[in-house]
């Protein structure tokens, strides 16, 4: 199996209601990095989750990824109320800056 096999498996599991299922799909994602970037807009969605957990793996991820069109929503995240997703969001868009 490839990486690009295993994206659609977490992209739709981001979806889930169970938080920590979604959560872990989510930072799977950002490990698997620029080839899932098909899973942009799922996780995007997941940025507006209620769930830090799941907003903390999104945000991880869209920065692993790569995703130049999640700045914006980035950005809004420097506004959370939980200090860890602040944390990552920070490390996201610094880590999307340094990319060409």
């Amino acid at each position: 199996m490839t990486n690009e096999d295993a994206v659609p498996g977490p992209a739709a599991v981001i979806a889930e209601e169970e938080w920590h299922v979604a959560a872990n799909a989510a930072t799977a994602l950002g490990g698997i990095g620029p080839e899932a970037s098909e899973s942009t807009p799922a996780l995007l969605d997941a940025l507006d989750h209620e769930e830090w957990h799941v907003r903390n793996g999104a945000a991880y991820a869209l920065g692993a990824i790569g995703s130049s069109s999640a700045v914006d929503q980035l950005r809004r995240l420097l506004q959370d109320e939980e200090p860890t997703v602040v944390k990552t969001a920070t490390e996201a868009l610094a880590s999307l800056e340094e990319r060409p």
